[in-house]
């Protein structure tokens, strides 16, 4: 599990069950560690962030196409 500011990303789909169920804290999304990133999405797994080998967080939008 991975926290930033006070949210936490589970890395398996086990792990999000059990935060829905313990008094730890419910899961904001889901995290994915790369060989030189971290991928962060939410609950219905759409990329949200990547977090770069160099520690900066990276902010990910879905652009429109029309």
């Amino acid at each position: 599990m991975i926290t930033l500011n006070g949210k936490k990303f589970a890395e398996s789909e086990s792990e999000f069950l059990d935060s829905l169920f313990n008094s730890g804290g419910t899961c904001t999304g889901y995290a994915k560690r790369n060989k030189r990133s971290v991928t962060l999405k939410n609950m219905k797994g759409k990329k949200i962030g990547v977090i770069n080998c160099h520690g900066v967080l990276c902010a990910a939008k879905q652009l429109d196409d029309g």
